[in-house]
């Protein structure tokens, strides 16, 4: 999800400017200027709703914002639409936020206390690659493809990535609730028990954790 959020970050700084003057025919710097500092201002938003939502809720916010947000900046190039784009900038603003920030509390939560510090360094290598390589490779498509088919392209596999990181999370979340069920002790265990006298024996089944039986 790291590398989603940051590539996008790196879509919006590098081709933005261009997207903005030679497709929707903004020609104001000024205007090109307000347009990228928008979506990241709504990334910081982003972060700081993300922290009043219930954490069920943070990760499919954060995914679903940012999905929605490069759909609509999609669309926007497609149509030559400028408010539309504004619109879909703000959108994915906050889902850039909002995903990021869920990334880095989940990186925190993992990640065991005497290695926090490697592993956010890890983490920022990985942003910082994800933020220049793609927008590297999209400069060099440009001049091959052209500047609309290639901010499309990059749009959509942003679209991917984030689908990508979507169904690992489901997954991850599916087998952490499987270990948690199959952990030894938490479980509950049926036992069979015999109770003798001299008179009768009566049998019993016990119904408890498997530690307690």
């Amino acid at each position: 999800m790291i590398g989603a959020t940051w590539a996008l970050a790196g879509l919006y700084l590098s081709l933005g400017s261009s997207v903005l003057s030679t497709v929707l025919d903004v020609h104001s710097h000024f205007v090109v200027g307000i347009v990228l500092g928008v979506f990241f201002a709504a990334g910081i938003s982003g972060t700081v709703v993300s922290t009043v939502l219930p954490p069920q809720l943070r990760e499919r916010f954060g995914y679903g914002a940012l999905t929605l947000g490069v759909l609509v900046t999609i669309a926007a190039m497609l149509m030559s639409a400028f408010p539309l784009y504004v619109v879909g900038s703000v959108v994915a603003g906050f889902g850039f936020g909002a995903a990021f920030r869920f990334a880095i509390n989940a990186l925190g939560e993992a990640a065991p206390v005497a290695q926090r510090g490697q592993v956010f360094a890890t983490m920022y290598i990985v942003s910082y690659l994800a933020f220049s390589v793609p927008a590297l490779a999209a400069g060099l498509a440009v001049e091959r493809f052209g500047l609309k088919p290639t901010a499309v392209a990059y749009g959509a596999l942003e679209v991917a990535l984030v689908l990508i990181a979507m169904v690992a999370g489901i997954v991850r979340a599916r087998r952490r609730v499987g270990q948690n069920e199959l952990r030894p002790g938490a479980a509950s265990t049926l036992a069979s028990r015999t109770f003798s006298t001299p008179r009768q024996t009566t049998h019993y089944i016990k119904c408890g954790r498997a530690t307690d039986l």
